[in-house]
């Protein structure tokens, strides 16, 4: 991707930076999107395969794992790197998409770490030793959505590119019956 289109990772200062902006461009990484804003995570629990349970995990990182772009693991981290782990990555907000999403991901440090790493380890629990997960049923999915848009938590907001801004709007005005095809 970068030796296809070098400039657009011209003002990117670390690997870290590169991937973010891989990943925002939906190129596979070792990075998984995560978020900060409650609303925004029940909003992606509500938009994908409505016909499917939805999840929200929540996750307080230990301090060991959490990370901010400008830390030197961050800053340093290579693909030669050997280190291991597993890190909650604050991002640097360098792109809308990501300001807009409260955006955060985890890093893989190692590209074995995927499988091999336990989740389960890099975050607190609660005080009986559980994971807190907020199932979504599908048949509330559509109404949740609903109360998001009426807080601006819809597609057009998080997404911010032209495409998504149309998109959101032909599925608003398609609903509401006023499309007239323009």
């Amino acid at each position: 991707m970068i030796m296809n289109s070098p400039s657009a990772f011209l003002d990117d200062n670390s690997i870290f930076e590169k991937l973010t902006k891989m990943q925002h461009y939906g190129l596979p990484t070792r990075l998984l999107d995560l978020t900060e804003n409650p609303c925004v995570a029940l909003y992606f629990a509500c938009e994908n395969n409505p016909k499917a349970v939805g999840e929200v995990i929540l996750y307080e990182p230990k301090e060991s794992n959490e990370k901010f772009f400008y830390s030197p693991e961050i800053k340093s981290f290579s693909f030669e790197d050997k280190s291991k782990g597993l890190f909650f990555v604050h991002s640097k907000f360098n792109n809308r998409r990501i300001a807009s999403q409260s955006g955060l991901f985890l890093l893989f440090a190692e590209k074995e770490d995927i499988f091999s790493v336990s989740l389960n380890e890099c975050y607190k629990k609660t005080n009986d030793h559980k994971q807190i997960i907020l199932y979504i049923p599908c048949n509330k999915k559509a109404a949740i959505k609903k109360s998001l848009e009426r807080i601006n938590i819809r597609k057009k907001s998080l997404f911010l590119e032209l495409n998504d801004i149309a998109e959101d709007l032909k599925e608003s005005y398609s609903k509401n019956g006023k499309m007239t095809g323009e």
